[in-house]
């Protein structure tokens, strides 16, 4: 997978000096080529160096202990992140029962049977690689029933002072706003969607409307419009000083995902081009973000389906929103209608040959629901956030209001018949050819380079 991704890379890059020349994308095609070459021998030593414990521990009863890293609960049990004291950044992950008395930055002792985390075939019919999934993440190992698990020590680390926050801000939300709207209020806002339901997120995914309700690049941007919005008074450096510090912050706080890292280095160059007065070439700010990502941690190029989907979605708004514009010079622009239009159908027509691969659904009715759910959505945010700081009923009506229409839309078209079907694989030639396609396209009637 991450071979045909670079070619996809390398090909881009091919149109880009076709088309103009530039050196700088020569240096950047470099770039890439080399950090995947590197990665791939970095994740080859980081796999061997963690061999000995996997293979020693692997279906055996072991005594552990180590720093909680992560809480999250789900429909049915809590999933547990330890990192372990004595093997540096070797992760454990343990399912435990719902509401359980741990957070994060407890130091915890446990044992059990562990064994080697397995893929699994999915509703779709692809088989999911589960161990490469945890393993960018440097989780190894799987403990499904501990037979004790205890916490022994509290730390304040950076992770739980930032949890502190995160939970008050969430625990407002959640006593105003009746589920499952506030779980869809967490979603949009911090990407805690777990309370949702199994029900309601097979309902997102078959409307096409999962990236809602899952941080994202999207989220990061428009917490950085309001920002930009609310400083506008400041002057330029100030804010944009001001600007930086809220989106780390936000970045922080919503734990730093792949995608979100991703919107936050493009957001920070955005903020460094203001200041400067420089033109911001969006197109070379991407591909500078996922060479810095990839070259830290090499895995989520061929194992993190929301980086690449955020990757080849960010890069489909760039390139190919120009191009719909002028195929949709029809369509007004009041109430920012053509924009909604051109930028949705972007992004939809450059990740569905790797949706297709990857996941195997096709919603038909994807583009109708976006169209009458993402206007919505950047309200929803600020009310919800309002909530979040001012947890009273007056305050959270307007969101209960969107956010209940948000459901409703969801609801509705992910209970038309045939809203989605699940494709055979496509051969990846197919996914390839796709891709040709789209670049030339692109290529021929847009622009791969475009300043803001």
């Amino acid at each position: 997978m991450s071979g045909g991704v670079l070619c996809g890379v390398v090909l881009y890059g091919v149109f880009c000096v076709a088309k103009k020349r530039d050196v700088y994308v020569v240096g950047v095609l470099c770039l890439v080529v080399l950090s995947f070459c590197l990665g791939s021998f970095r994740v080859l030593m980081f796999d061997r160096e963690y061999e000995f414990f996997i293979e020693e521990w692997n279906g055996e009863y072991v005594n552990l202990s180590g720093v909680v890293v992560s809480v999250e609960e789900r429909e049915y049990r809590t999933r547990v992140i330890v990192a372990l004291d004595d093997v540096r950044k070797f992760k454990v992950l343990v399912w435990k029962e719902l509401y359980v008395n741990v957070s994060i930055g407890d130091v915890v002792s446990f044992s059990g049977i562990v064994e080697v985390p397995e893929s699994f075939e999915t509703d779709t019919g692809r088989v999911f690689d589960y161990t490469a999934y945890l393993a960018k993440d440097t989780v190894y190992l799987e403990m499904s029933e501990p037979v004790s698990f205890e916490r022994t020590e509290v730390r304040f680390t950076i992770g739980r002072l930032l949890s502190i926050p995160r939970e008050w801000f969430l625990g407002n939300i959640q006593s105003v706003l009746p589920e499952p709207a506030g779980a869809l209020a967490g979603g949009i806002l911090l990407g805690e969607v777990q309370s949702l339901g199994e029900d309601i997120e097979e309902e997102f995914r078959v409307s096409g409307l999962s990236h809602i309700v899952v941080l994202s690049g999207y989220n990061i941007t428009i917490i950085a419009e309001v920002i930009f919005f609310l400083l506008s008074f400041l002057p330029l450096m100030v804010a944009s000083i001001a600007g930086g510090v809220g989106i780390i912050l936000f970045a922080l706080l919503v734990g730093g995902g792949a995608t979100v890292v991703r919107a936050t280095i493009m957001g920070l160059f955005a903020l460094v081009a203001r200041i400067t007065r420089r033109s911001y070439m969006v197109t070379r700010v991407l591909f500078l973000a996922g060479f810095l990502m990839v070259l830290y941690n090499p895995r989520i190029l061929a194992d993190d389906i929301s980086f690449q989907l955020s990757f080849i979605a960010t890069l489909g708004l760039i390139l190919g929103t120009p191009v719909l514009e002028r195929v949709f010079s029809f369509v007004p622009e009041k109430f920012g209608l053509k924009e909604v239009v051109t930028t949705t159908l972007a992004a939809q027509i450059f990740v569905l040959p790797w949706i297709l691969y990857t996941i195997g659904n096709l919603s038909f009715v994807a583009f109708p629901a976006n169209l009458l759910v993402l206007p919505t959505v950047p309200l929803a945010m600020l009310c919800s956030f309002v909530v979040g700081i001012l947890p009273l009923s007056i305050i959270g009506l307007p969101a209960y209001v969107l956010l209940g229409y948000e459901l409703f839309v969801v609801h509705l078209f992910a209970h038309i018949p045939f809203a989605s079907v699940v494709l055979p694989q496509i051969p990846f030639v197919g996914v390839l050819f796709c891709y040709c396609l789209l670049f030339y396209i692109v290529w021929k009637y847009g622009s791969f380079e475009e300043g803001r």
